[in-house]
C-alpha cells in the first residue's frame, strides 16, 4: 500500500496500548463527530494537508492546496 500520514488505532488496539502502558481503568470506543469548519481554507491545508504538504517542494504548495480546496468546495456545499 502506499504512504499515508495516518494511522489510527481502533477502540481494540487502543485499549490494549493503554493496558500495556500500565493503565488499569479504560473505556475506548468510537464515536462519529463530523467536522464542519468555519473556515474551510484554514482547515484543509493545516489539519488534512499537512503531512502532505511537507512532503512536496514548497513552490509546489500553493497550486496544489487550491486545487484540493476546489475539489472539496463542490462536495462541502453538497454536504453542509
Amino acid at each position: 500500500m502506499g504512504w499515508s500520514p495516518w494511522v489510527f488505532a481502533g477502540p481494540q488496539e487502543t485499549e490494549r496500548r493503554l493496558r500495556d502502558a500500565g493503565f488499569t481503568a479504560i473505556r475506548c470506543w468510537l464515536e462519529e463527530r463530523p467536522t464542519y469548519p468555519d473556515d474551510l481554507g484554514a482547515f484543509v491545508p493545516t489539519s488534512i494537508l499537512a503531512a502532505h504538504l511537507a512532503r512536496l517542494p514548497e513552490q509546489r504548495r500553493e497550486e496544489f492546496t487550491a486545487a484540493v480546496l476546489a475539489g472539496f468546495a463542490s462536495h462541502w456545499i453538497t454536504c453542509a
